[in-house]
C-alpha cells in the first residue's frame, strides 16, 4: 500500500512539471507576437520565473544592444542563469565573455570549465574552442591529446575549422 501511495505522489508530481513546462512554453511563444520593449518587458518576467530560453534572449539582447542599452554586466547574468540550467549556448557565451574578460574580470579558469560544459552537451562551437584552449594550455596545463580529441569531436559535427586545424597541428 505505501508504494502505491509513493508512486501515486511521484506520478502527480510529475504531471504538474510537465503541466509547469507546457505552461512557460506557451508563455514565451506569446511573448514573440508582441512589440519590442513589450516583448522584452515579457521576456524578463518570465526569465524572473526561471524560463531558461527567456534569460538566454535577455542576455543576448543586453549583448547586442539592440532593444535595450548594451550592457555587458547584465548579459552576463542572464547567460549565468540560463547556463546552471544547462543551456549549452548560454554556457558557450558565458565562457567566451570570461575568456575576453567582456562585463566580467578575465578568467581563463572560468572560460575553460563553461566550455566544457558546453563541449560536454555536443556543442560544436565550444569543443572547438575548448580544443584550442587545450592546445594552447590557457586555463587548463597544454593536453595536445584532449586537444586533438576535441578537434575531432568539433568536426565530426561539420565545425568548418576543426578539420584545417587537425591537418595543420597533427600532421
Amino acid at each position: 500500500m505505501h508504494f502505491i501511495k509513493v508512486l501515486s505522489i511521484c506520478f502527480t508530481l510529475y504531471l504538474i512539471s510537465l503541466s509547469i513546462y507546457a505552461e512557460t512554453a506557451t508563455s514565451i511563444e506569446r511573448c514573440e507576437n508582441l512589440t519590442d520593449q513589450k516583448q522584452f518587458y515579457c521576456y524578463e518576467q518570465l526569465a524572473r520565473q526561471g524560463a531558461v530560453e527567456a534569460q538566454l534572449h535577455l542576455a543576448q539582447q543586453y549583448s547586442l544592444g539592440n532593444i535595450v542599452k548594451k550592457d555587458t554586466f547584465k548579459a552576463l547574468y542572464w547567460y549565468q542563469k540560463a547556463a546552471e540550467q544547462n543551456n549549452a549556448h548560454a554556457q558557450y557565451q558565458l565562457a567566451s565573455m570570461y575568456y575576453s574578460g567582456e562585463g566580467t574580470q578575465e578568467d581563463k579558469h572560468k572560460a575553460f570549465y563553461w566550455h566544457q560544459k558546453a563541449a560536454e552537451q555536443d556543442y560544436a562551437y565550444a569543443q572547438y574552442q575548448l580544443a584550442v584552449l587545450y592546445y594552447s594550455g590557457q586555463g587548463i596545463g597544454q593536453d595536445k591529446q584532449k586537444a586533438r580529441y576535441w578537434f575531432q569531436k568539433a568536426e565530426e559535427q561539420g565545425f568548418l575549422g576543426a578539420k584545417d586545424m587537425l591537418q595543420l597541428l597533427f600532421k
